[in-house]
C-alpha cells in the first residue's frame, strides 16, 4: 500500500513538473519570438537640407550587418540622382523648387530588406513636379542588392506579369506599356539604372512592380502579383 502511494505521489509530481516545463517552454518561446519581431524594428529619419527633405528608415535593435544596411539605406535615400540633379539645378534654394521624398519598408525578415521610396520633386520653371517611385531590395546576410532577375527569370515571367497588369491597370496606362514593346520590355530594364523604367518590391506573399509612365499618366504605375504566380 506505502508503495502505490509513493508511485501515486511520485506520478503527481511528475505530472505537475511537466505542466511546469510546458508552460516555461512556452513563456521562452513568446519571448523569443518577442525579441525576434524587434529584431527588425525601423525608426523614421529626416535628411533635411535646405528645399530638401527626405525620411527615411533606420533599422533599431539586433541584426546581421545592422549598420552596413542602414548606410545603404540612407544612401540610396539621399544621395541618389534625383538629389545630385536637383543640387546642380542652380535652383534648388528657390521657393519653388523642392525635394519631398517618403520612404516605406515593405518586407524585412532575415531573408530581405525591401523598401519603396515615394515622392515628388520640382524644379523652379519646370513645367510640372515628377512623382517618382523607387525602390531598393537588400538581401541582409550580404548586403547584396537583390535584383528582379536574381529572383525570376523574365521571360518566363512576363505572361503573368502580363496579365495582372490588363487586369489591374487602366486601359491608357497599358496601352502605352504595350506601346513601348510591352511588358517584356518594361522587365528587361527592371532594376538597370538609378532612374529605373521598371522596377519591383517584394512583400510577403506578394511582388510590387513599378512602371515609369509619361507624367500624363501620373509618372508611375504599379501592379501586385501573388508570388506563388511567380514561381
Amino acid at each position: 500500500m506505502g508503495n502505490k502511494t509513493t508511485i501515486f505521489q511520485f506520478n503527481l509530481r511528475s505530472t505537475a513538473m511537466r505542466k511546469y516545463f510546458s508552460l516555461l517552454i512556452m513563456l521562452g518561446c513568446i519571448l523569443f519570438l518577442s525579441a525576434c519581431k524587434g529584431q527588425y524594428d525601423v525608426e523614421t529619419c529626416v535628411f533635411s537640407k535646405g528645399n530638401i527633405h527626405i525620411e527615411y528608415p533606420q533599422i533599431k535593435g539586433h541584426c546581421v550587418n545592422k549598420d552596413k544596411i542602414n548606410d545603404m539605406i540612407k544612401e540610396y535615400a539621399t544621395n541618389n540622382s534625383y538629389v545630385s540633379d536637383f543640387l546642380e539645378s542652380g535652383k534648388s534654394s528657390e521657393s519653388n523648387s523642392y525635394i519631398d521624398f517618403t520612404c516605406e519598408v515593405t518586407l524585412f525578415d532575415e531573408d530581405r530588406f525591401s523598401m519603396v521610396m515615394l515622392g515628388n520633386f520640382n524644379v523652379s520653371a519646370a513645367a510640372h513636379p515628377i512623382n517618382i517611385f523607387r525602390t531598393l531590395n537588400i538581401e541582409p546576410r550580404s548586403c547584396s542588392i537583390v535584383k528582379f532577375s536574381d529572383l525570376y527569370d523574365v521571360e518566363r515571367v512576363a505572361p503573368e506579369v502580363d496579365k495582372c497588369a490588363k487586369e489591374q491597370l487602366s486601359k491608357p496606362i497599358y496601352d502605352y506599356i504595350i506601346s513601348c514593346g510591352g511588358i517584356s520590355y518594361f522587365l528587361n530594364e527592371i532594376d538597370s539604372s538609378d532612374e529605373n523604367l521598371c522596377s519591383s518590391a517584394s512583400r510577403e506573399d506578394s511582388l510590387i512592380i513599378s512602371f515609369m509612365i509619361p507624367h500624363a499618366l501620373g509618372d508611375h504605375a504599379e501592379i501586385s502579383i501573388p508570388v506563388s504566380a511567380l514561381t
